[in-house]
């Protein structure tokens, strides 16, 4: 059988071009597969937005005061014969802190005793006088002019005797005055004059605080007055103190001055904790007070990282959203807020808090791009009120 040379030839060529198109698109499927296999992804940082009605909180520096505090002095002068207290003593309520020399105020009540027995005795006499002279004159037996007399003698009589008896009660308080007793219980904080030395009526003797009861003053600048003013007269405050790192204090409102500093035109706020047990919160140390702001923020409303956002404009910018599924990341529009520190801006409306966001590299980010996603965790700062806020 003979085949014809002119059709196998064609036949040939194209089954020869047919397998090289095969062989060319494996290569190249091979090469593609390949490729993708040793493409490197972009490493970005993401993190969970945080609901922005748990971040809004407002943190003031105060200092530590004490409650009631004290400079005790002597009502009267004298040496002092006795010091029952020194800086560092505990004492309680009418407690004998200092004692001067009472003898000579004891001599004096003795004195105005004895001139009150003596004016006693011209009282009755006049007394016994006047009613005589009273009867005579009835009686047509004595003048007018008689009378008068015994009345006047009376009068000055009686006088004279209350006059004494005030005499001696002040001397009797003068002389308890020579006892220094605790106002309060408290600790004894300075001592001004040793023992036998003389006590001047008026002058400083010693210095007493109560510590039971600590207070924290905060200057609040006048754009949050309405937070503490607006929340319920019961409501806790938090208190931090760096001297006990992480441990947390509770704080209620105690008083507030409605005049402003003319310096800085904060308002002084104080605020009250007792004394918690195994801890010395000692006057003057730093503090720290945990407030809530009350301004408006929406349930929809966010806190991202501000190195998140990408092409802002007025209230409106851009994030990246990532897909942990195919390990790509895709923008989204947001809306922003006025509130912000220095590490977060809120933004509303299209985040859920259970949402990926791109926070470093986001401003390298395409649309659609796969990248090596890190999670990381967003812990952004307080935000702290200053006395700038109020001007």
């Amino acid at each position: 059988m003979k085949f014809n040379k002119k059709i196998i030839i064609p036949i040939a060529g194209v089954l020869a071009i047919t397998f090289a198109c095969l062989i060319i698109i494996k290569v190249k499927k091979f090469s593609h597969s390949k490729t993708e296999s040793n493409l490197v992804l972009r490493k970005v940082e993401v993190v969970h937005p945080i609901s922005a009605n748990n971040q809004n909180n407002i943190t003031f520096p105060g200092r530590v005061q004490p409650s009631e505090e004290a400079i005790l002095f002597f009502r009267v002068s004298g040496p002092l014969v006795k010091v029952n207290a020194k800086p560092g003593d505990i004492v309680k309520k009418g407690d004998l802190l200092m004692k001067i020399d009472s003898r000579d105020y004891e001599r004096r009540i003795a004195s105005i005793e004895s001139q009150i027995k003596a004016s006693e005795a011209d009282f009755e006499f006049t007394e016994k006088e006047y009613e005589r002279n009273s009867n005579l004159l009835k009686e047509n037996a004595a003048s007018k002019h008689l009378y008068d007399q015994s009345y006047c003698s009376r009068l000055r009589a009686e006088a004279m005797l209350d006059n004494l008896k005030t005499q001696l009660q002040i001397a009797k308080d003068q002389l308890e005055d020579t006892n220094l007793v605790a106002p309060f219980d408290g600790t004894i904080t300075g001592q001004f004059l040793e023992n036998h030395e003389m006590a001047r009526m008026g002058e400083p003797v010693l210095a007493i605080h109560n510590i039971s009861v600590v207070e924290v003053a905060i200057d609040v600048p006048e754009n949050h007055v309405a937070d503490f003013m607006q929340a319920p007269a019961d409501k806790e405050y938090q208190v931090n103190f760096f001297t006990f790192g992480n441990r947390k204090f509770t704080a209620k409102l105690h008083e507030w001055s409605q005049k402003s500093d003319p310096q800085t035109g904060t308002y002084r706020f104080v605020f009250r904790i007792f004394q918690p047990d195994r801890t010395m919160v000692l006057p003057g140390m730093t503090a720290e007070l945990v407030a809530n702001s009350n301004s408006h923020i929406s349930n929809s409303a966010y806190l991202v990282p501000i190195e998140s956002l990408t092409k802002i404009s007025c209230s409106n910018g851009f994030l990246w959203v990532y897909n942990p599924v195919n390990k790509t990341i895709a923008r989204r529009s947001v809306v922003l807020s006025d509130n912000y520190n220095e590490q977060g801006i809120v933004v509303e409306k299209s985040l859920e808090n259970d949402e990926l966001v791109v926070a470093k590299g986001a401003h390298l980010s395409r649309q659609g791009e796969r990248v090596d996603a890190q999670i990381t965790e967003f812990m952004p700062a307080e935000k702290v009120a200053s006395v700038t806020e109020a001007k």
